[in-house]
C-alpha cells in the first residue's frame, strides 16, 4: 500500500534472526549482541513452558533416566530401533521413548525437554538439543562419510547449550551402504573424492541413499558413558 507517498510492504510471515561471522552452527555472534544462546534457550524454553531444568542423575533419583531415540521416516533410519531400544530400557535402565520430530514443535519440545539423554543420526533433528534440560547428553549418531563436520555442527554448539555430548561413529557394515557398494570402495575408503562428483551424487549415496543398523555392542559403551555424565 501507499501511505504519505511511501511504500510498505505487507508480508504474510517474517523471520528474524541475528546475524554471524564466522560462527559455530546454533550460535550468536558475541561480538555485535550481549546475548547468548544460553539467553535464546532460556527465550524458548519459556515460550514453550517448559518445565524440567536439569538432568537427573541415575544413583540419586527414584525414577529411571529418560532416553530418546529420534526416529527418522525416509532416509538415515535405524533399522533396528526396537532393539535399541529394548537394550536401553532392558540392560541399562533407561525409560525409553521413540519418537520423530512432530510438526507441532511446542509438543515435540516438550518431549525433548522430558529427557536426559537424546540419540539421533546425523540431521537436523538433533538441533532440538536446544531443549534438553541442563547437564542432559546429547549423542550423535554419525554415519560413513559424514564425519568430516559432524562435530562442529552439532558437538562444538552443546557445550553453549549446558549439555553433553558424544559421538558414536558407524563402521562400514552398519550402514546400508555396504549392500549397494564393495567394502574397499571409494564410498567408504574415499568420501572425499566421491564429494568431488558434484553435490547431488553426494548426497545421494550418504544422506538420501543410508541407513543404520547399530551393532549393540559397540553401541552399548557409548550409553554407558551417558549415564557416568548424568552422574558427574
Amino acid at each position: 500500500e501507499q501511505k504519505s507517498g511511501r511504500e510498505t510492504h505487507c508480508f504474510s510471515s517474517l523471520t528474524l534472526g541475528l546475524k554471524g561471522r564466522g560462527q559455530t552452527e546454533l550460535s550468536i555472534n558475541s561480538s555485535e549482541s550481549n546475548y547468548r544462546m544460553r539467553d535464546f534457550q532460556q527465550f524458548l524454553k519459556t515460550a514453550y513452558n517448559l518445565k524440567k531444568t536439569t538432568a537427573i542423575k541415575p544413583a540419586a533419583a527414584r525414577q529411571k533416566p529418560r532416553l530418546l531415540i529420534i526416529s527418522r521416516m525416509h532416509s538415515r533410519t535405524f533399522t533396528n530401533v526396537g532393539q535399541i531400544a529394548k537394550l536401553c530400557r532392558d540392560e541399562l535402565g533407561y525409560e525409553v521413548t521413540v519418537a520423530e520430530p512432530y510438526e507441532d514443535t511446542s509438543r515435540y519440545a516438550r518431549v525433548v525437554n522430558s529427557c536426559d539423554v537424546m540419540v539421533g543420526v546425523h540431521g537436523a533433528g538433533l538441533t532440538n538439543m536446544v531443549f534438553l534440560p541442563e547437564k542432559a547428553v546429547v549423542i550423535q549418531v554419525v554415519p560413513v562419510g559424514l564425519d568430516r563436520d559432524s562435530a562442529a555442527l552439532f558437538g562444538e554448539p552443546a557445550g553453549g547449550l549446558g549439555v553433553s555430548y558424544l559421538e558414536y561413529k558407524i563402521g562400514k557394515e552398519e550402514s546400508s551402504l555396504i549392500d549397494k557398494f564393495p567394502a574397499d570402495d571409494d564410498v567408504f575408503e574415499k568420501p572425499w573424492v566421491v564429494e568431488k562428483r558434484g553435490v547431488k551424487v553426494f548426497r545421494s549415496i550418504y544422506f538420501d541413499g543410508q541407513n543404520v543398523t547399530l551393532d549393540l555392542a559397540r553401541f552399548r559403551p557409548t550409553l554407558l558413558k551417558a549415564l557416568e555424565l548424568l552422574r558427574q
